[in-house]
């Protein structure tokens, strides 16, 4: 008897999913444990991000009673990911046909339908390495820092970053011509290899390519190889504070090293270094040194200001567009203070040089 009803059961399930599946809507029925504490009578949203742009619709509301939601919807054209907000809690799902479950709380879960049971298990193997990470790191933490050590801890973390790359790369492949696998790759585009980060993008949709996230992910191995010192200084033109165009290569390339500075007024961090800096160019700047300011500012007083202040004698320039600046989209350039020390033939030698490390660095190769 038990074995019949569980056979119905499945049957009645089969043919809601179908009939959902035939009409293109989707039901989402959530649930909101208890980690996220007693959330009825306040409202939930769905929202959406459009793929690969900053924005974000808010698409419709509910308000919870006895911690649980429902959602209904029509399924998009093209497969994507919407969210719940809840609280401060937030949780992913694809608006797939059929009927979908979502628990909100401490660790989301989503079933239902194929894309969010593939979803939910890539979530399930990315906990299940973290979890290992932390058990690993925890006991070399507690053990001698020393070669054998070293080689020993990555021994045991170099299969769970395998198991990563190769979970990764499977559903972001399986979802690159939607907006799923548009979304999975701008998270996990740090875990491919070079070689597949580039064939996904070259798979992906011409839209996504094209749009401000797109453009960024196929400018990544350029500015990864930036951050950590390597590859060729890329050119730009700018404006000096009394409004003249000045490029990068008026000045790199040209026989001197050359430490590229992007800053702002504002940045507290930034402003630190910059009498420390003022004395190093004092002391090289007759021996074959430059140095070149690029802020990050947009009030061209605070920046004219600051340049006085700080006795800022070296070459400056700067667009005044604040992080939209053309500097930050051609270096990728997401925090300052930030440097690269370039040699006399334009190639990066070194980033995140500071201080007394920038002297000894200088020490090394002009006196």
């Amino acid at each position: 008897m038990q074995k019949k009803i569980f056979f119905l059961f499945t049957i009645t399930a089969l043919m809601v999913n179908t009939l959902y599946a035939q009409d293109k809507s989707f039901v989402l029925n959530g649930l909101i444990d208890a980690s996220a504490g007693d959330l009825s009578g306040t409202t939930v949203y769905l929202k959406k991000n459009i793929s690969g742009q900053p924005d974000i619709v808010q698409l419709d509301s509910t308000i919870v009673e006895n911690n649980r939601f429902t959602f209904k919807g029509e399924v998009p054209g093209t497969p994507t990911i919407y969210y719940v907000s809840a609280g401060n809690k937030a949780a992913l799902f694809s608006p797939e046909a059929g009927q979908i479950s979502m628990q909100i709380g401490q660790k989301n879960r989503i079933s239902g339908t194929a894309k969010n049971n593939q979803m939910q298990a890539f979530l399930d193997l990315q906990e299940s390495i973290s979890t290992d990470l932390k058990e690993i790191n925890s006991r070399y933490s507690v053990m001698e820092n020393t070669e054998e050590s070293r080689q020993s801890w990555l021994a045991e973390v170099q299969p769970l970053r395998d198991k990563l790359e190769k979970g990764s790369y499977s559903i972001t492949k399986d979802n690159i011509k939607n907006e799923i696998g548009e979304y999975l790759l701008t998270m996990l585009y740090q875990v491919l290899p070079d070689e597949q980060l580039a064939e996904l993008m070259e798979e992906a949709r011409p839209a996504f390519r094209q749009s401000e996230s797109g453009q960024r992910l196929s400018k990544y191995t350029v500015y990864r190889d930036i951050q950590q010192g390597k590859g060729r200084y890329l050119d730009m033109t700018l404006q000096t504070p009394d409004g003249k165009e000045v490029s990068l290569s008026d000045y790199v390339g040209k026989g001197k090293y050359v430490l590229i500075d992007f800053w702002a007024s504002w940045c507290g961090p930034c402003v630190r270094e910059l009498p420390k800096l003022a004395e190093t160019y004092s002391k090289y700047k007759d021996k074959g040194f430059e140095i070149i300011g690029i802020s990050l500012d947009e009030r061209k007083q605070d920046w004219l200001s600051a340049i006085d202040r700080f006795n800022m004698t070296w070459v400056n320039m700067s667009d005044l567009k604040g992080w939209k600046s053309l500097a930050g989209t051609t270096y990728g350039i997401t925090s300052i203070p930030f440097t690269l020390l370039v040699d006399k033939e334009g190639n990066i030698m070194e980033s995140y040089l500071y201080g007394e490390e920038l002297n000894y660095r200088l020490q090394e190769i002009l006196d």
